[in-house]
């Protein structure tokens, strides 16, 4: 095994099978809840893959699926071997793959995007059926690397080529376990995962966990670290795949600190911390065990794992991942206490544990947008604007007409030396005059 990259020295080198990778890490496969039936997933995904939130890149430049030129900013190709079912590892020029820069690119011999390769760094990064289960493999010293696959694992080598830009199907490590994510929500469900949350851009999230699916054991280490997304019901293309995200329970970035460059992890903002807090995280579920409250004392799901915050990584497969797909439904009026949810346009669809009973739902059961129901939501703002006002007004002229013997007022009057001073007068006093 390579030391530095976790693969086969050598292009001719097998691929260790799931039942020997099974007894190497002491598991069995046949305990592993996700996928027993190894069942493969297709579906198109497109002509586009982007990373990542806030600092959008597009991974597969030029779009004619060539291999990558100095117009990926700079990555390189790391070995001239082809690792069987995954290709040929490409990093950044500067840094080869660090915590600055984790996200290594494969592509096929034929120079097509083949998948992508994370590595994750730091005590607890990857833990529990995370690593039992085969999806995040040890590198040594609290470092594991997972890669998602896009294309079938004997054209990686074979120097072919398809019509597909980028893939057709996403396989977590398809040189060991082969784990295939759904490529519809439909698929998803039938799996077992656990609808979520939809945000614009990313779609709807569904979350998978490995020891108690479709139910949610809290546990960090029981979550499958692909989080797939896929359009909301009611969108124009619901259930197709989107995006998915990689998870890791400990913050990543330079010594663990965060990220706030492209082809990182997500750039989360300074005041949540080095990663995303607990009620951040819980923006992505719509469960009753799962607080969005940013209030002090907010239960953490986690807390038994030891979790204070996660680090994930968006990866897109649309032209415009900044603003497309949208959520149907969204009502900034339902989330004025919810910031975060405002920021993504964030929406809990109707297959979840709390789904949304807003103004727009109630407005339009279907959830579909319309120039008239914005109309219609406009006016009702203006009209509670108003209504407070009001209401408002009406108080303090009672209040006045009500004024109580300890009011007073000051009164301008004349000094004895020359000048005016104030003097208190009770409302009550005769020389009180409106």
């Amino acid at each position: 095994i390579n030391a530095e990259y976790g693969v086969p020295t050598s292009p001719s080198m097998p691929a260790l099978s799931p039942l020997i990778l099974a007894v190497l890490i002491g598991t069995s496969m046949a305990a592993t809840p996700y996928n027993t039936a190894d069942t493969l997933y297709t579906a198109t995904l497109g002509g586009h893959v982007a990373t990542t939130l806030e600092q959008f890149k597009q991974l597969n430049a030029p779009l004619s699926g060539v291999t990558p030129t100095a117009t990926l900013e700079n990555y390189q190709l790391s070995t001239n071997e082809c690792y069987p079912g995954l290709g040929y590892l490409w990093s950044s020029t500067n840094t080869d793959i660090s915590q600055t820069t984790p996200l290594g690119l494969w592509y096929t011999a034929g120079g097509q995007i083949a998948g992508l390769r994370i590595e994750v760094w730091g005590a607890g990064a990857a833990a529990g059926r995370q690593v039992s289960d085969g999806y995040y493999v040890s590198d040594g010293d609290d470092r594991w690397h997972m890669s998602v696959s896009f294309r079938a694992s004997d054209v990686m080598c074979s120097g072919e080529t398809d019509s597909e830009v980028v893939g057709d199907r996403l396989v977590i490590n398809q040189d060991t376990i082969a784990k295939s994510i759904p490529m519809t929500s439909d698929a998803a469900a039938a799996a077992g995962f656990m609808p979520g949350s939809c945000m614009k851009s990313m779609g709807q999230h569904w979350m998978y966990d490995l020891e108690d699916a479709p139910s949610n054991s809290w546990v960090s280490g029981n979550l499958l670290p692909v989080v797939p997304m896929y359009h909301a019901p009611g969108a124009p293309e619901a259930g197709k795949i989107n995006a998915f995200f990689f998870a890791s329970p400990v913050c990543q970035g330079p010594n663990n600190e965060g990220a706030d460059t492209a082809y990182s992890w997500d750039n989360v903002p300074s005041l949540l911390g080095c990663g995303l807090s607990p009620s951040s995280m819980c923006e992505n579920f719509c469960a009753t065990d799962c607080s969005t409250s940013l209030l002090p004392g907010t239960t953490n799901p986690w807390a038994s794992s030891g979790t204070t915050h996660w680090a994930t990584m968006h990866i897109f497969f649309n032209a415009d991942p900044k603003e497309q797909p949208t959520c149907p439904g969204f009502s900034y009026l339902k989330n004025l206490d919810n910031p975060g949810a405002e920021v993504f346009h964030r929406t809990c669809p109707a297959n979840t544990q709390t789904p949304n009973t807003d103004l727009n739902a109630v407005l339009d059961p279907n959830g579909h947008s319309s120039s008239s129901q914005s109309t219609v939501v406009a006016v009702v703002v203006v009209l509670t604007v108003v209504a407070i006002f009001v209401t408002a007004s009406v108080v303090v002229y009672k209040k006045r007409q009500s004024t109580g013997p300890e009011d007073v007022v000051q009164q301008l009057k004349p000094t004895e030396k020359g000048g005016n001073t104030y003097d208190a007068l009770s409302t009550q006093d005769p020389r009180f005059e409106i």
